[in-house]
């Protein structure tokens, strides 16, 4: 049953991405609602109010 797991577990780490981080301006303040992302797709997503944000990607497609 171990094995089971742990072999899930070690092919899904491989199907699945995340970026994070934070924008922010010149002077290094939060940037909120900022559009984050990949080019010449659909996939992306929206800072928060203290612009920071996380991009999931799941579809090896997707990566750049």
């Amino acid at each position: 049953m171990n094995k089971i797991l742990f072999a899930l577990l070690f092919v899904s780490s491989f199907t699945f991405s995340q970026i994070k981080g934070t924008v922010k301006d010149k002077d290094g303040n939060p940037l909120p609602f900022v559009n984050i992302y990949i080019e010449n797709t659909y996939v992306g997503t929206t800072s928060n109010e203290l612009g920071k944000y996380e991009l999931n990607i799941t579809e090896k497609n997707n990566v750049i």
